[in-house]
């Protein structure tokens, strides 16, 4: 963890903006609910942003909410071909979506630099 917090303090002195996130889900389902994969390593992002007061996006919360919404046959196109962790040209568009979104609901001093929504 004290990595986390070196990287932490590195970017806000080089005059930088922190902002944690969570892994996003894979695409692996037990019926029509996604089975969590990452172990503590969620928890971990938690825990450093909360030691730190760094802003935190849970992006796995936010892609678990997506995935389990489409259902294991409508999620596919978002992940690579035969690859149900990396996104696919039709899934990073959606998930950097949520990440703005993240930011909107955090108001972050990033919200500024964002497109206006269409």
């Amino acid at each position: 963890m004290e990595k986390y917090f070196r990287q932490i303090c590195a970017t806000l002195a080089a005059g930088g903006f922190a902002v944690l996130l969570t892994p996003i889900e894979r695409r692996q389902f037990s019926g029509s609910t996604i089975v969590e994969t990452h172990g503590a390593y969620p928890a971990a992002v938690a825990a450093v942003a909360d030691a730190t007061g760094t802003p935190l996006i849970d992006m796995t919360a936010k892609t678990r909410a997506l995935l389990e919404g489409l259902g294991p046959d409508a999620s596919v196109p978002l992940f690579a071909t035969g690859d149900n962790t990396h996104l696919s040209a039709v899934g990073a568009p959606m998930v950097a979506k949520l990440v703005v979104e993240g930011i909107q609901e955090l108001q972050l001093p990033l919200t500024e630099r964002l497109a206006p929504k269409p």
